[in-house]
């Protein structure tokens, strides 16, 4: 009964570990604002590994990020969601241009920056003529779940809750996908439709 016991106790102490110290590291690092181009470049180079281990999304041109402020993304950015975005996605002809705005933190910038990598991935593989809806519900749906498998759950919940006619509805139809097909297979799926009605 003794033995028994004990090696219940110590399942118990290395499930705990095992649950709560990622977590702990995460709180203990989340809060650190993302300032200087060193610090985001890394931030880059850890979401682009995130993407292509859990959803195969990778790049054959040159993908160059950018830190900058929130007067500069308004600069370069003149469609209706100006003065709002935190990030920007533009294609070169020769390569792919992230910005994500600064001073943001960890959280905020990683989710960020997967939502603009994801609109180059779909830049390479998916159809030009693909709906806006489709585009951006998928890289709302991609921000989404590399906050979940990053321990940023609250984060993931307000996203989870923003309800835009583009972002809000494309993500919530990729939540349906997801049950549908899994996660892995999702990426594949919207790699050939051009509409939400899965055409």
């Amino acid at each position: 009964m003794k033995v028994r016991l004990a090696g219940a106790l110590v399942f118990l102490a290395l499930f705990s570990a095992l649950w709560f110290l990622p977590r702990a590291l995460h709180a203990a690092e989340s809060p650190r604002v993302i300032s200087t181009q060193s610090d985001f470049d890394a931030v880059m180079a850890e979401t682009r590994r995130l993407l292509a281990a859990y959803f195969g999304i990778s790049y054959k041109l040159p993908v160059q990020g950018f830190l900058v402020t929130g007067t500069k993304l308004d600069e370069l950015y003149a469609g209706a969601y100006r003065g709002a975005q935190v990030g920007l996605y533009r294609y070169k002809g020769s390569g792919h241009e992230i910005y994500v705005m600064k001073e943001m933190d960890r959280d905020k910038t990683i989710a960020t920056a997967a939502h603009e990598l994801t609109h180059a991935w779909q830049v390479e593989a998916c159809p030009s003529d693909q709906d806006l809806v489709v585009r951006e519900g998928f890289a709302r749906w991609v921000e989404y779940k590399i906050l979940e498998k990053t321990g940023a759950y609250a984060e993931a919940r307000s996203l989870a809750e923003h309800a835009d006619p583009v972002y809000g509805v494309g993500f919530k139809k990729m939540l349906e996908w997801e049950d549908a097909w899994g996660e892995r297979e999702l990426p594949r799926k919207v790699q050939t439709m051009k509409s939400l009605s899965g055409q």
